[in-house]
């Protein structure tokens, strides 16, 4: 028997407010596709889970598995809810019973064994193909297959275009009142194949297609990348705690020939953290070279529209943010690169130079504390390039991204 539960988490929540919830199956990699009212919501991931938000009311949620009876309940919400635990349970699928073959002897009996098994196997396949169809999802042209991961605004799926796999990157529905955030999620698009076109080599990952579904004005928007199936550069870190100082200035070298392509067209990325940058390889452990790709330039900037972006909103995460992006102030790509510096020094150290359970402490930190020094092992050349990427005034700081990548290229090849 396999149980899914649904499960809220967080403070109590007012009327009519959206609660963030878990949808856990403990299937480990075999994917349950989740109903809500009728509507599809997501297939669970490769740890099982799916996240979403619901707000008060009564739904009808239902779970589809292949190889599992389907699995149905009605739910009611509360205002006031703080937790909330559904299981919904799905039950094994018994077996098709094989026919028992008419009683013969001889050659007769053998032929009649292997009709019946040869009928028994087809059974069986039509069975598997007509379950599989039937949890499957499409989404515009996509046909989905599981959940990738769950961001701010988005959420990212495995998908098919055709035979060819892709990352698709789909707004919450939430959002679409908002003109301004979708404007700016359709943006990524643009700008990733921009990059694309004018810097072909540039280890950014591309975006394929971009729009919204079914090419409806009312259609959802969706981004569709490049499937990249390394694991994130932060869950890399996590495993490997200090990286050698000639993967970091590998992988710093790529970050920054990114960030140089990004910025020849006008555009800042505002987010450069470990999570942000995928390892093309999948499994990639040890000390042998990474091959990179930077991702998620969901709250890029471009310098030409700015009147048509949040000037003066903060974005991106504390640990690795600018001091002048912590005042809300306009940035430049000398933003970036003290992103990037913070990032050299987490990979070096195995922790950010400024770490604290209160964000807002974290950014002030940012701004007024000085950096403690990285451990004694670090060459000392690459030690006073992470300093100076992490200069308080930009004016300080190394002047391009592509002059960065030039200097870690001439640093790797002394280290």
């Amino acid at each position: 028997m396999a149980l899914l539960a649904l499960a809220a988490l967080g403070p109590p929540v007012a009327a009519q407010e959206e609660v963030y919830m878990i949808i856990s199956t403990g299937q480990g990699r075999d994917s349950a596709a989740v109903y809500i009212n009728g509507e599809f919501e997501g297939l669970t991931d490769s740890t099982g889970q799916l996240d979403v938000d619901l707000a008060p009311g009564t739904y009808r949620i239902r779970a589809e598995k292949e190889g599992f009876l389907t699995g149905e309940l009605s739910y009611e919400q509360p205002a006031d809810a703080v937790t909330n635990f559904i299981p919904v349970t799905l039950d094994p699928e018994p077996p098709p019973a094989p026919e028992a073959p008419p009683p013969s002897e001889g050659n007769h009996v053998l032929f009649a064994g292997l009709l019946a098994v040869c009928g028994l196997l087809a059974a069986a396949l039509a069975y598997a193909v007509t379950r599989k169809r039937k949890h499957e999802s499409t989404f515009d042209r996509y046909t989905v297959l599981r959940t990738l991961g769950r961001g701010g605004m988005a959420t990212v799926f495995l998908a098919k275009d055709g035979d060819d796999e892709v990352a698709l990157k789909v707004m919450d529905s939430s959002l679409l009142g908002d003109k301004e955030l979708v404007r700016k999620f359709l943006k990524e698009g643009e700008v990733l194949q921009t990059i694309a076109q004018m810097a072909p080599a540039a280890p950014v990952v591309r975006a394929l297609r971009y729009g919204r579904e079914n090419d409806e004005e009312s259609g959802r928007p969706f981004v569709a990348l490049e499937y990249v199936p390394g694991d994130t550069l932060l869950t890399f870190c996590r495993d490997a705690g200090r990286m050698p100082a000639v993967q970091v200035l590998g992988v710093a070298r790529q970050v920054c020939e990114g960030l140089a392509a990004a910025h020849d067209q006008g555009v800042w990325h505002r987010d450069v953290s470990p999570d942000n940058v995928l390892l093309e390889e999948a499994g990639a452990s040890g000390d042998a070279p990474l091959a990179v790709k930077l991702i998620d330039f969901g709250v890029a900037k471009n310098e030409y529209t700015q009147a048509k972006t949040l000037d003066g909103s903060i974005s991106g995460k504390p640990p690795f943010m600018s001091p002048e992006q912590c005042r809300g102030e306009n940035i430049d790509g000398r933003s970036d690169l003290y992103s990037v510096g913070v990032m050299m020094y987490t990979m070096l150290a195995g922790h950010p130079p400024f770490t604290d359970t209160n964000p807002l402490l974290v950014m002030r930190l940012h701004e007024t504390a000085p950096v403690p020094p990285l451990p004694d092992d670090v060459p000392v050349a690459v030690s006073d390039l992470v300093m100076r990427l992490l200069k308080k005034d930009r004016a300080d700081r190394p002047a391009t991204a592509g002059d960065v990548a030039a200097e870690l290229s001439a640093l790797a090849r002394t280290n």
